[in-house]
């Protein structure tokens, strides 16, 4: 075998051991998490879509990475509270029709939700494919095999690829349409140029499908195909190729849409209408800084723009009104021990340095130099630049919205671009198309900052992060704030606990017969006695006893007894209640997201 042959096939079997890898790896979070908070309104929504044939339920996602994640449940579909849906406007049925998912299943649901989860797998591994085939284009196999890396061995990627949430979907979609338009852009010969068109305009489709964040996209992809024109000196093609290809892209993304939606209320007036948010409604009656359930409006009615009809289904354009609705009425956030009544526009920035392991932010770093020695050497990004600005872009518009800052899961549509931003500026094949190598390093041979054996040593050292975090992937921090441990200390919700702590707790409790009186205090999608565990709740601190000192309660000793606590329930935003079990020190922890306690009588 020629010794380029045996290279080219040492590197492909690598990076299948690391998409087999990352796929054990989510099995394993699969099979070990309990039903994580979201899940049963989007198990139970996705059911509805085919049960009931309408996408009422869950308008502020659109349906298609749920109505995926259902397939395999369809067969024998579970039970849940049809006659709960309701078609109020602004109504979030979802909610309901999880809980009675929950209810009518009992302990089947675990089984039910493991199944469900089984597409991430799936959208994982297509998008660790579509990662390494652009990361190649532009930096060459070291970059791909980089940001393969950085894919299958992030415990973010692997948490969300285990959940069923439009998160990681959002991710992979944003991928692939990015790279499918890029594809097109990049070619300016004729032939097959409307089989890459209807290519880009399917992937664009499939994205809005996913996730409403992505409705930015048509707006890049302009800017894109103007600015890759622009930049075209000598020969440039005239103005009307790129702008006639992003309309043809946005129109078969707008066909696709309503394909997903099966046409339903296509093309209705932007005046008939029942919009609940101020964006498109207008002021509208509010209690508490809420609008009242029920109430609607149309800014657009008797207007000249009232009379145009909506190419759009009509439930995607009410969830983005719900969504938008969302976003205008400030929520309680939570930073860093303390609760605010409105989000923070760094609060990804610095949730990302707590969550990511430190392996990839030392990456990053090194990335981010190497970026600055280009712009000032005069150097351009190459072809990558405009895939990192898309990154920047959908990571900058979450960040604008700061009515509340809760799930760093929110941003992960940039995570890829970051990802091969990274890559191609660490790791370069000098000579390949749209490279970015550092400057000199083409004519000289010489790299800047450190070499090939520190960057595979950073991998080896993400891989273990990946392995030894799991199956709590989800509740990961890094070594930065002390780990998973104390992370509850500095975030929240999906970022800590989010219920999935429970299976693990019952094992504990298996494991230790011993442990006796027990409490427990749980926050989640179901209910402790589901799963078999029978206990009272952990008691609260003494109402008696609420003087308060430096903002804490005074002290007391606890009734005799293990504690068994969810790491949300320590930091209520509506009590105190279980905040002196901060003073004392768990004996086990399950991955940061239920704490053990246990007191002895004095």
């Amino acid at each position: 075998m020629r010794p380029d042959t045996r290279n080219r096939v040492l590197l492909q079997a690598a990076a299948a051991l690391m998409v087999l890898a990352h796929a054990g790896l989510v099995l394993w979070n699969i099979r070990d998490n309990a039903l994580v908070v979201d899940e049963p309104y989007h198990i139970a929504s996705g059911l509805s879509h085919y049960t009931v044939v309408n996408f009422r339920a869950d308008q502020v996602n659109p349906p298609l990475a749920r109505m995926i994640a259902v397939l395999p449940l369809l067969a024998h579909p579970p039970l849940f509270d049809e006659s709960l849906i309701s078609d109020d406007p602004g109504a979030r049925s979802e909610w309901a029709i999880g809980s009675s998912w929950v209810d009518l299943n009992g302990a089947a649901v675990v089984e039910q939700t493991r199944l469900a989860r089984l597409a991430g797998i799936a959208w994982s591994v297509l998008g660790a494919w579509l990662l390494y085939g652009l990361a190649r284009r532009h930096g060459g196999t070291s970059a791909a095999m980089l940001a393969l890396a950085m894919w299958c061995f992030d415990p973010t990627i692997i948490a969300l690829a285990a959940v069923v949430t439009a998160d990681l979907p959002s991710a992979v979609a944003a991928l692939g349409a990015a790279s499918a338009f890029e594809a097109l852009l990049a070619s300016e010969s004729p032939r097959g140029l409307w089989a890459r068109r209807v290519l880009a305009g399917a992937w664009l489709g499939v994205a809005l499908l996913v996730k409403f964040t992505l409705l930015v996209l048509p707006l890049f992809w302009l800017v894109w195909a103007l600015g890759r024109w622009a930049a075209r000196r000598d020969a440039r093609p005239g103005l009307g190729r790129p702008l006639t290809s992003w309309l043809v892209v946005v129109a078969i993304a707008v066909a696709v849409v309503n394909a997903g939606y099966g046409f339903t209320g296509s093309f209705q007036r932007l005046e008939d209408y029942r919009f609940v948010s101020s964006t498109f409604a207008g002021p509208l009656p509010e209690y508490n800084g809420r609008v009242l359930l029920g109430e609607s409006g149309n800014r657009f009615r008797g207007t000249p723009l009232g009379k145009l009809p909506v190419p759009l289904p009509e439930d995607f354009v009410l969830g983005v009104d719900v969504q938008r609705r969302d976003f205008e009425h400030p929520m309680p956030s939570y930073l860093n021990g303390h609760w605010s009544r409105h989000g923070w526009w760094w609060f990804y920035i610095y949730a990302m340095q707590l969550k990511e392991p430190l392996p990839l932010l030392i990456l990053i770093t090194w990335a981010a130099a190497r970026c600055a020695a280009r712009l000032a050497a005069g150097a351009g990004l190459g072809g990558v630049g405009w895939l990192a600005g898309l990154g920047l872009y959908l990571f900058a518009f979450v960040s604008a919205q700061v009515g509340f800052s809760h799930h760093l899961r929110y941003v992960l549509p940039s995570y890829p671009f970051l990802f091969l931003f990274v890559a191609c500026l660490v790791a370069p094949s000098g000579g390949t198309p749209g490279s970015v190598a550092p400057p000199g390093q083409a004519k000289s041979g010489v790299r800047l900052g450190p070499g090939p054996l520190v960057r595979w040593l950073l991998v080896l050292w993400l891989a273990w992060v990946a392995v030894s975090s799991s199956p709590y992937s989800l509740s990961y921090f890094n070594g930065l704030v002390g780990g998973p441990d104390r992370g509850h200390l500095y975030l929240a919700h999906s970022n800590v606990d989010w219920g999935q702590g429970l299976l693990q707790l019952r094992r504990w409790i298996e494991d230790h017969p011993e442990a006796r009186p027990l409490h427990v205090s749980y926050a989640g999608a179901t209910k402790p006695e589901t799963l078999g565990i029978m206990a009272p709740p952990v008691p609260p601190y003494p109402p008696r006893r609420r003087d308060r000192q430096d903002g804490w309660p005074a002290e007391h000793t606890p009734e005799p007894g293990f504690y068994a606590i969810s790491a949300s329930m320590l930091h209520s935003p509506h009590n105190e209640d279980y905040r002196y079990l901060l003073r004392h020190e768990p004996i086990v922890s399950l991955g940061g997201t239920i704490f053990i306690y246990r007191f002895e009588a004095r």
